[in-house]
């Protein structure tokens, strides 16, 4: 996966969201909510390591892609406004695992979606974001894609299936879009 195009349309979007926010609201509110969100409006939380990755690979039973393995040491997970997150692993998952022993997001809510959501045995794919509960997309990680799941039509839409790289880029400038219809 290339990343170079991920993290270019990550930095444009913080300074569009700077330019925006500062137009609309000044430096002080600025600066306030910059301190609550780190700094950032889409938020890189930190790379994985090789040895977090393989534990977790091992506690789902699952074998992550190339390009979901490159997702991984590069971003961590990537965090959206208001309240999404595109799953992945996280230095601070680490962290929080060596202090407490608590396995990553990933883990559990794969583990919910499988067993509460799609009710049967899924291989070799994991969670990679959840809409609210109204939609679901899927990392197949022996295909190397992912691809949406309609829990209300219970069906996954193997037609909208796409490469990891295209759905972060798409999905990256949709946060654009909305925002600029917000402001």
């Amino acid at each position: 996966m290339k990343t170079d195009s991920i993290n270019k349309l990550i930095n444009e979007s913080n300074e569009i969201s700077r330019a925006d926010y500062l137009k609309a609201h000044g430096q002080k509110e600025y600066d306030s909510m910059m301190s609550r969100s780190g700094g950032r409006s889409v938020a890189i939380n930190g790379k994985a390591s090789y040895g977090f990755i393989a534990l977790v690979e091992k506690k789902l039973n699952v074998k992550f892609c190339k390009d979901y393995y490159d997702y991984l040491l590069n971003f961590g997970c990537i965090d959206k406004p208001p309240a999404d997150r595109y799953i992945g692993i996280s230095s601070d998952d680490e962290v929080e695992f060596k202090k407490n022993n608590t396995l990553p997001y990933i883990v559990e809510e794969t583990q919910e979606f499988i067993e509460n959501v799609y009710k049967k045995p899924l291989k070799n794919t994991t969670l990679l974001y959840n809409e609210q509960d109204e939609w679901y997309v899927l990392m197949d990680h022996d295909k190397g894609v992912t691809v949406p799941y309609d829990p209300f039509a219970k069906e996954i839409y193997w037609d909208n299936a796409k490469p990891l790289e295209n759905f972060l880029l798409e999905e990256l400038e949709i946060i654009e879009d909305k925002r600029h219809d917000e402001i």
